[in-house]
């Protein structure tokens, strides 16, 4: 590059920044060179909506042996379609180290490494939050034998709280949950998460009697939804008084018969309400929604998500308005978000494929999303969608 164009005022850099098309040409723009990663440094700027990003649930490890070497997370990007790559926390890589995605929520991710080790950060920030011990909550066990399901976080860690190592007096809920095998013992274990290390804590504990699907706070309580359809409402702890089972119910079976995939997802967008997917790749999938008491019927299906798109994978779903999500291109087609429809991933002897499935009478068209075979390990059908954020 020429040194002229490395000279650019900090506010010019900046203000070509706030043009982005979003978070890809955000990160591009930092690594063109060192002094416009530097004036874009702490620098976020609100950025037009995308379409989201692909992460691997499979277990990471280390590129080699080296004992400090990091432990990458490749991401893929849709709306280049390129690996973008983030160190999935600093310090938790090297000899005999690997980790693992079990949660994600608007942009912050959370990790759990083959210690036992809890983190949530966001890859494209740096931020991150700490998380209490898990050998302070259940003892001196064997790592080999637990096994964590999904983490659900209650809200947004508050990126400027984290922001250089400065402490907050914020914090979050998270609940964890995990099993011991090979009983399959399940249990959730609710922690408060925050930038200060020493107000991070155990706060309760409830075993459950079910294999668990998924799990997401909703209004302030955790639902916990198993394979079978049968769900739970948990009123997390409050000061010294514990968590409780409030409600265990089960989905209407005519809404599960023969079905084998429940996870939950939450409509911010459209009254805030609380929806289940449940269904098969070969028979199809239902959308179903929570009307909570005095309702006299918990669950009706849902047919139209009027203009928002939804997003599967593994255990994981999002919705996002389709309208703002951008196109991404390649060579032969031009993929968008559409209203009233899910995307789900698939594979092809050509690579991965993303399907598009309309809701309202099931009619599905595919594209190719990537061509490097090096990158087809990164895309299966329990990759979690994420939506990269600034924030």
């Amino acid at each position: 590059m020429q040194k002229e164009w490395q000279d650019l005022p900090s506010e010019i850099v900046r203000s070509v920044a706030e043009r982005a098309s979003g978070v890809d040409d955000f990160l591009r723009l930092g690594a063109v060179c060192r002094p416009w990663s530097e004036a874009l440094t702490g620098f976020r700027p609100p950025l037009p909506g995308q379409f989201p990003w692909l992460v691997p649930t499979a277990k990471l490890t280390s590129s080699n042996d080296e004992e400090e070497e990091e432990i990458v997370l490749p991401v893929y990007s849709p709306n280049s379609h390129r690996v973008i790559t983030f160190p999935v926390v600093p310090g938790c890589g090297g000899r005999g180290r690997s980790s693992r995605v079990v949660g994600c929520h608007r942009g912050w991710l959370v990790t759990v490494d083959n210690r036992l080790n809890l983190y949530v950060f966001n890859p494209v920030t740096g931020d991150r939050a700490s998380f209490p011990s898990f050998y302070s909550l259940e003892g001196d066990v064997d790592a080999r034998d637990v096994f964590f399901k999904k983490v659900a976080l209650s809200s947004t860690p508050p990126s400027s709280s984290f922001t250089g190592g400065t402490s907050s007096s914020q914090v979050v809920v998270a609940a964890v949950v995990y099993c011991f095998m090979p009983e399959n013992a399940y249990a959730v274990a609710f922690a408060e998460v925050g930038g200060d290390t020493r107000r991070c804590c155990w706060t309760g504990r409830i075993e459950l009697p079910y294999l668990v699907s998924d799990v997401i706070f909703f209004r302030g309580n955790l639902f916990v939804l198993n394979i079978e359809g049968g769900y739970q409402i948990i009123e997390p702890p409050s000061g010294p008084k514990p968590p409780r089972l409030a409600v265990a119910s089960q989905i209407p079976p005519m809404f599960c018969s023969r079905r084998s995939y429940f996870t939950f997802v939450s409509s911010p967008s459209s009254g805030g309400h609380l929806l289940a997917v449940v269904g098969t790749r070969r028979l199809g999938f239902l959308v179903i929604k929570y009307n909570p008491p005095p309702s006299p019927r918990p669950w009706v299906q849902v047919t139209d998500l009027g203009d928002e798109a939804l997003f599967l994978g593994g255990s994981y779903a999002m919705l996002l308005p389709a309208v703002a999500v951008a196109v991404a291109r390649n060579s032969s087609s031009s993929i968008c978000a559409r209203r009233n429809c899910i995307y789900i991933t698939r594979n092809s002897d050509q690579g991965p494929l993303l399907e598009q499935r309309s809701l309202m009478n099931n009619s599905s068209s595919c594209w190719p999303l990537i061509n490097s075979s090096s990158c087809w390990p990164l895309i299966n059908k329990s990759s979690c969608w994420f939506l990269p954020s600034l924030s």
